[in-house]
């Protein structure tokens, strides 16, 4: 598969393309060189850098969006060029606050990513709008404390999860991506506040009122922006039946290649591959709907890096961005040389992150503020004959950890367990010791006070992964007059692979 990626290699070209100096002389002095640096006849600032001075509403934030993030809102800080910083090479003006890094770099294979959970669904968006963890802090009793409901009262997250929830759909997202430059924000000497966010300081720092504490999350967001990345981002969404997807991998298709073939032959370059592969494509865009998300330039009909970095340079604007709490912003670091309480603002914000996703959800622009998960949790439940075990510091590592292993389908945790006794067992469909004896997994009711808790990953789960001796207690889907005539296991699965919400199934051998 032919694919281009362009790393730096141009980046001196491309930057300087639209800057020509008609006066450079070979053999020019150094104090010319020094007089002409320190002139600003050439000198141009970054486009759309004020991007980077925005606050940013996790709750609302939409990285998906076709056209603006709805994430953003009001400036914090405002740009200040009156210190004269610039780039080494003279060419660019610097606004105090930020290091600004010039960094062309183009992908244009179309990685694909398959999404079948909200949990996925949230993950995935968290790639182009990251949130640093926040360290423990007094007010939450030692805890880390954070905002709840990421994405949650978007209209776009809102859309795509139904679909999710309901097991109907799967996602597929194929995205080429092209940065141009990148800002980071400076904490020894950072940017000065923007002369409203100034007002809304002092307004906070006269008041515990919980509605102020609202209204200035919806003004200026719940984060601001430490590290963010400036280009262009070009993504297929595409939508298919749960149903065709899970027929079509066992068949053998690969979806991880699928955008970049299907971008090829959407801009007519189909003829560069391979006739089956093409064909196999062509088969499954049938039942597929697509959407074309572009933000900033999109990439040129050839797929041609080069081309699209010269591009993207005239309008970059934020692809992915890392995002620190707002409440940090209200400590010494940033506050010393103003005469307010900002302890006080801190500690307020503190108390009121989860209050506020529970006033959004009041308001009804979102329906829960819990963290869906990852997987089918049966509570109460204990599986046997693990593969691997691991200790962790949290419940969300023992996930992690099993999301990153290509054979761990299941874990089971003790949630309620204190930290220096939490251990992550992980499991797959048949576990075979050294022995070389293989044992099927089994499932128990828990009744220790440990409380264990399983997670299944149905989205990992290769083949039927069968439990001996378990039976499923939930509400049960099919009648007397469905099962009257099953009489086998295979009879059985068929009954659950044709219900869209059906995701197990207990037979009893007679």
């Amino acid at each position: 598969m032919e694919k281009q990626t362009l790393i730096g290699s141009e980046s001196e070209k491309l930057l300087a393309s639209s800057v020509k100096n008609m006066d450079l002389h070979v053999g020019m002095r150094n104090e010319d060189h020094l007089r002409k640096c320190q002139g600003s006849q050439l000198k141009r600032t970054f486009p759309d850098v004020d991007y980077a001075f925005f606050g940013y509403n996790i709750l609302k934030g939409y990285p998906l969006s076709i056209g603006h993030d709805p994430g953003f809102t009001l400036p914090i800080f405002k740009a200040d060029y009156e210190e004269g910083l610039q780039t080494s090479d003279c060419r660019y003006f610097i606004p105090r606050g930020l290091v600004i890094v010039p960094d062309v770099s183009c992908i244009t294979d179309f990685t694909s990513k398959t999404i079948q959970t909200k949990y996925e669904f949230i993950e995935s968006l968290s790639i182009s709008a990251n949130v640093k963890a926040s360290p423990p802090t007094k007010s939450s009793g030692g805890k880390k404390s954070k905002f709840s409901g990421e994405f949650k009262a978007s209209g776009g997250y809102q859309d795509s999860s139904n679909e999710l929830s309901n097991s109907k759909s799967v996602y597929i997202l194929s995205t080429a991506e092209c940065n141009y430059y990148f800002s980071k924000l400076m904490t020894d000497n950072a940017p000065p506040f923007s002369d409203s966010f100034l007002r809304w300081i002092h307004k906070l720092a006269a008041t515990d009122e919980q509605q102020m504490y609202f209204d200035f999350f919806e003004t200026y967001g719940t984060h601001f922006q430490i590290y963010t990345t400036f280009g262009a981002r070009y993504t297929f969404e595409h939508k298919m039946k749960t149903k065709t997807f899970i027929s079509e991998k066992r068949k053998g298709f690969n979806f991880g290649i699928f955008g970049e073939i299907f971008y090829k032959i959407t801009v007519g370059l189909g003829f560069n591959i391979a006739k089956e592969e093409r064909e196999k494509v062509e088969k499954v865009s049938k039942d597929i709907e697509t959407k074309t998300i572009t933000v900033g330039a999109p990439p040129p009909a050839n797929g041609d890096a080069t081309t699209w970095a010269s591009n993207v340079k005239e309008s970059p604007v934020p692809m992915k961005y890392e995002l620190e709490s707002i409440d940090n912003l209200f400590t010494e670091t940033y506050m010393a040389g103003l005469n307010v309480n900002y302890q006080r603002i801190s500690l307020n914000i503190e108390k009121n992150k989860a209050e506020y996703c529970e006033y959004l959800k009041d308001l009804g622009q979102l329906d829960s503020c819990e963290i869906p998960p990852p997987g089918l949790v049966l509570k109460k439940t204990r599986l046997f004959a693990h593969f691997k075990e691991q200790k962790v510091s949290t419940n969300r590592q023992c996930i992690d950890t099993c999301l990153q292993l290509s054979d761990c389908e299941a874990i089971t945790i003790c949630p309620l367990c204190v930290t220096a006794d939490l251990v992550c067992h992980m499991y797959n469909n048949i576990f075979k010791n050294d022995s070389d004896t293989s044992y099927r997994i089994r499932a128990e009711t828990d009744k220790t006070d440990k409380e264990w808790e399983t997670m299944m990953f149905i989205s990992k789960i290769n083949s039927r992964m069968i439990m001996i001796n378990t039976t499923v207690v939930g509400a049960q889907r099919s009648s007397d007059t469905d099962t009257k005539n099953i009489n086998t296991p295979d009879g059985c699965y068929r009954l659950c692979f044709n219900d869209e919400h059906c995701v197990a199934y207990t037979f009893i051998m007679g």
